[in-house]
């Protein structure tokens, strides 16, 4: 099975393939968050403390979240993201829909067995 995030990346190696992906999305990461926090941050000059509060809140979150996905995770997927099979999920995947099929197999052959019995 092949993912199609995988195939848009013409990189092979994790860190070629998180600067690909910093080169063309990180632009668009850091004009969503500019403009978000541009117009949370006129909810401060409020003079209800509820939307004092909740500017607080959209600014907090956008800039943890552009500090998230512009600083911590570029460096996991350098460190451990897939590279060729190394951490696909297609293995297990497989796995446990061969266990949930020997698994359901098995329960209705017994349930067959003990409706014949009856």
């Amino acid at each position: 099975m092949q993912w199609e995030w995988l195939q848009e990346s013409k990189f092979k190696s994790r860190l070629e393939r998180t600067q690909d992906a910093m080169t063309t999305m990180g632009v668009s990461i850091i004009a969503g968050a500019m403009t978000t926090l541009m117009s949370g941050s006129f909810l401060f000059g409020a003079v209800m403390s509820f939307f004092n509060k909740f500017g607080f809140i959209i600014c907090f979150t956008i800039f943890s979240s552009f500090a998230w996905s512009m600083f911590f995770f570029p460096v996991v997927c350098a460190l451990w993201g897939p590279e060729d099979h190394t951490g696909d999920v297609a293995p297990l995947i497989s796995k446990l829909h061969a266990y949930a099929k020997a698994r359901f197999t098995k329960e209705s052959t017994s349930d067959d067995s003990t409706k014949a019995k009856e």
